[in-house]
């Protein structure tokens, strides 16, 4: 296995290179017993695209936690030459991006990481499963696990 490092953004460019070119169309030309199985190798290699959804979801559940310490960090007076502008409650994530994302990150780090293991993993399941944990627990008593 290589030991290269990938920073996500070259990921990110080499699927967008993949996708835009189909370079076993030049091999049928030519040997279409070739290509075929070159297609079947394609059609059946799924792992790189259930990681690749697995970082979106991991992303996905990370951004509230990130927000929670943006909103509770003290922001500088305006009146400091210096200061940074006060960064906005939802910098880029519409209303209910941001619900799916809360709900996402009240599930436990373990049940999290079954959900995304399984096939067709997709944030509204996830965010789903995130508002039923938050529903169960709500009315629960702290350490008990359950329900008044």
């Amino acid at each position: 296995m290589s030991k290269t490092r990938f920073t996500y953004h070259q990921m990110c460019d080499a699927i967008r290179d993949v996708y835009e070119r189909d370079e076993i169309a030049a091999i049928a030309k030519t040997d279409p017993i070739r290509a075929i199985k070159l297609y079947c190798e394609q059609a059946a290699t799924t792992a790189p695209e259930a990681m690749a959804v697995r970082i979106r979801l991991r992303a996905e559940k990370r951004i509230d936690s990130l927000m929670r310490k943006m909103r509770s960090r003290k922001q500088p007076s305006p009146a400091k030459q210096d200061a940074p502008p006060p960064m906005p409650a939802n910098p880029g994530v519409s209303a209910q991006e941001a619900a799916d994302f809360i709900a996402m990150a009240a599930l436990p780090n373990e049940q999290f990481e079954q959900m995304i293991a399984q096939p067709g993993a997709t944030t509204e399941a996830v965010a789903a499963a995130g508002r039923a944990h938050l529903s169960a627990t709500a009315g629960a008593s702290p350490g008990s696990g359950t329900k008044p």
